[in-house]
């Protein structure tokens, strides 16, 4: 079970419609259920993630989220909040470089962002915010931030994705320059053969036991949340 303390960090790559924002809601997100959750929502028209969270434009305030404590203290889910961005470059980019820094600054949340490369890739509409993310990859830890990382574009995110994680998600990747980048992260090149063939919602999931990678394919059936 996730503990806001170990502070971990997820990184999830699988082409679109490979069911990433349902293995983060339905999969992930339930094993943190009680702490304090910021959703980075660049898309804002997911239907996976309606519903999801209290919608926020800003960063939430501690008089908001002491009010929605109050509200729902014994309620699963009670301190998420979805940051839907603004359509408009400059607001988008205010909006979530405060909150990786106030996230950072306050320590003991949960930082989901829906598209890395929305958020790291200097190009616009990418945000060019790689320090601010970075910060947290590489120092949330110590500070009980943990992020969950999820991508449809593998080989335009930075190296800390591949590098800082504590845990992997490969779905479906057909493409071979993305899976070229993926075979990058530890020991996964044996991995090659299967990536094209993964069914949508089914996951191969990589972590460390004892110092050695461990593999299991996984999916997520239920709602959760």
């Amino acid at each position: 079970m996730w503990t806001i303390q170990d502070a971990p960090h997820h990184s999830i790559m699988g082409q679109t419609r490979s069911g990433k924002s349902h293995l983060t809601r339905h999969g992930i997100l339930p094993t943190c259920a009680w702490d304090r959750v910021l959703f980075i929502d660049g898309k804002g028209d997911d239907p996976t993630i309606n519903g999801l969270g209290r919608v926020v434009s800003r960063f939430p305030s501690k008089l908001v989220r002491n009010q929605r404590k109050l509200m729902q203290d014994d309620e699963p889910g009670g301190n998420w909040f979805r940051l839907v961005t603004d359509v408009h470059f400059g607001i988008a980019r205010d909006q979530v470089q405060e909150a990786l820094n106030r996230a950072f600054q306050e320590g003991d949340w949960v930082v989901v962002v829906d598209e890395l490369r929305y958020v790291t890739d200097p190009r616009e509409p990418g945000l060019n915010l790689s320090p601010e993310w970075e910060q947290i990859v590489l120092r949330g830890g110590s500070r009980g931030v943990g992020l969950i990382n999820l991508t449809q574009e593998p080989r335009w995110v930075r190296g800390s994705f591949y590098t800082q994680s504590s845990f992997y998600w490969f779905s479906r990747i057909e493409d071979e320059a993305a899976q070229k980048r993926v075979s990058e992260v530890g020991s996964s090149r044996a991995l090659m053969t299967y990536l094209g063939k993964i069914p949508r919602r089914w996951w191969v999931y990589m972590d460390n036991l004892e110092d050695e990678r461990f593999w299991a394919l996984t999916t997520v059936t239920g709602r959760g949340m």
